[in-house]
């Protein structure tokens, strides 16, 4: 019996002992007047946003071949492209806002909003910079920064207790060894520890979170994939590293001379733009992680 009301005296009814007159309803065993169902208390906007936290905590069907490491060198290289001229432009426009005392403050979260706007599929500008809406979130992007920062030390500091004590039980000579074989281990798992929060800037631009809320809903996201962003990333460090070598190679041969003075605005021009491209690929990286992980549709913007 699915319950439709409660009379005081008959408990609760179904739909066949209730008779509703003038819109009001009755019990048909006693005739009482029945109460209106309570309605449920409405959440409060802080209880709705942590609510759907929680929800998208539940599980998350990714495809496969968007989170692989060939997909995500793909898809990031097909934004930068798709984007490379104003990519450039923003990166330089950047760079002189940087040298600006207080206005420089507002660029990385700039940046942000760029690599969201990137993963969104928006057009970027170098408008974004300079955007009111970048200084109103100062604080909080700072804090959040100053949190993930935090965080990390936490975690390391349990890590590097009982090497402290290991330290002391070996000679001098085998001291150098263990340090380097140590601290390469613990930045390795601080790193797998950080990935989990490498979206979470990006959030709080984006979507108007709060610095924790931003923290959740990154290490949320980045459940199961942050092996995956791993590798990609270092291997897209090492072809950067190759292309970088191979330009090196080729302004030998194209800029003869270059490195005494000779073609030196050539020079000069195609290695701003590597670089700028260099960073481009950063952002570009960010962005597709954002945009494959997360449901902004551009909407948030």
């Amino acid at each position: 019996m699915s319950q439709q009301g409660t009379c005081a005296a008959c408990g609760p009814l179904d739909a066949t002992q209730i008779q509703v007159v003038g819109g009001v309803a009755h019990c048909l065993g006693c005739g009482e007047q029945l109460e209106p169902p309570a309605k449920p208390t409405p959440l409060s906007a802080e209880e709705e946003r942590w609510e759907e936290l929680a929800k998208s905590s539940d599980s998350m069907a990714l495809p496969s071949d968007l989170l692989s490491v060939s997909g995500i060198i793909r898809g990031s290289t097909r934004l930068l492209f798709q984007n490379f001229i104003s990519l450039n432009v923003v990166i330089l426009f950047s760079a002189v806002c940087s040298l600006i005392p207080f206005v420089n403050v507002g660029v990385p979260v700039g940046l942000t909003r760029v690599a969201g706007k990137l993963g969104a599929r928006e057009p970027v500008g170098p408008g974004d910079i300079l955007k009111s809406a970048n200084y109103a979130r100062l604080g909080e992007f700072y804090l959040l920064n100053c949190l993930i920062a935090l965080g990390l030390a936490a975690v390391a500091a349990p890590v590097a207790y009982p090497f402290w004590l290991l330290l002391g039980q070996v000679g001098r000579r085998q001291q150098d060894e263990v340090t380097i074989a140590f601290g390469f281990a613990t930045a390795l798992f601080l790193i797998f520890v950080g990935l989990g929060w490498l979206l979470s800037s990006i959030l709080l631009v984006r979507l108007d979170l709060t610095p924790l809320e931003a923290l959740h809903r990154s290490n949320v996201l980045m459940r199961g994939s942050r092996g995956t962003v791993f590798w990609a990333i270092v291997l897209l460090l090492l072809l950067t590293t190759v292309a970088f070598g191979l330009l090196a190679f080729g302004m030998d041969h194209l800029l003869p001379g270059w490195q005494y003075g000779r073609n030196e605005g050539w020079a000069l021009g195609l290695g701003l733009l590597s670089v700028t491209t260099a960073q481009g690929l950063g952002l570009s990286v960010f962005g597709y992680l954002y945009g494959t992980l997360s449901d902004d549709d551009g909407s948030f913007s």
